[in-house]
């Protein structure tokens, strides 16, 4: 039996629970279903975004994370019973480096962090007010042993090859650690290369990967939660900002 994939969507929420606490899932084919009443939640700039794609997938992922970021920011800022906000209150721009940036009611909002992933059926996105945070949703894929080499080390090979016991779930534990890698792009801000250039994966401890990173000065230890699910991995990792550097988990 395998035990490392999770059965039920609900119990996948719990267990994203236990890493995150303001998140959301939504399947693309429930956007599809829902776009005439998600387009009145966008601003009319971001319907200009919208209309710029010319593939239909593309245009649902885009709705769907806007949506679904917007669900979340809204969630922590009306238990606040002093503040009303409303989705078309809320404002995703992109600035000159591609960057999202946040706007509530015309005012920049720099002190939130959020992540938004798509791939294929799934839409995954994450707000925290208090740590950085990367995610990423990826596909269960064969091909990534194929190209383990652009990705992995030697030793992270050993590390999987050492702690996997059914020989099926290989594909799933190579698009953990490249899922896991995707996280740290986002959290650390950092490109591909630098994080494929600068981290290693260490130890494997159930869903957990933990990761040494090397910064200029020093190195700290990362720890990728990674929860399968349907032929997906879900990925999290979530971390603490200090100065502007990630602090060991």
């Amino acid at each position: 039996m395998n035990t490392l994939e999770i059965r039920d969507f609900e119990v996948l929420v719990e267990n994203i629970k236990s890493c995150l606490l303001n998140f959301g899932i939504f399947k693309i084919e429930h956007v599809r279903k829902n776009k005439s009443s998600f387009l009145k939640m966008l601003t009319d700039g971001e319907i200009k975004l919208y209309e710029r794609y010319l593939r239909e997938k593309s245009r649902l992922e885009f709705l769907g994370g806007r949506v679904l970021l917007k669900q979340c920011l809204l969630r922590s800022i009306n238990k606040d019973a002093c503040r009303s906000v409303a989705f078309k209150d809320i404002d995703i721009k992109r600035g000159e480096n591609g960057k999202p940036r946040l706007f509530i009611r015309d005012n920049e909002i720099d002190s939130v962090y959020f992540s938004i992933s798509h791939k294929m059926d799934y839409i995954f996105c994450a707000v925290d007010y208090d740590s950085n945070i990367g995610i990423d949703v990826e596909k269960v894929d064969i091909k990534l042993i194929r190209l383990k080499s652009y990705y992995m080390t030697s030793k992270e090979e050993k590390i999987i090859s050492g702690t996997i016991k059914v020989k099926d779930l290989l594909p799933a534990y190579y698009t953990m650690l490249w899922a896991s890698k995707e996280c740290l792009v986002k959290c650390l801000g950092q490109n591909l290369w630098q994080v494929l250039g600068n981290s290693e994966l260490v130890e494997i401890r159930g869903k957990e990967y933990v990761l040494r990173y090397r910064l200029k000065d020093r190195e700290i230890k990362v720890i990728s939660n990674n929860f399968l699910y349907d032929g997906y991995v879900f990925s999290v990792i979530h971390g603490s900002e200090e100065k502007k550097k990630l602090v060991l988990h």
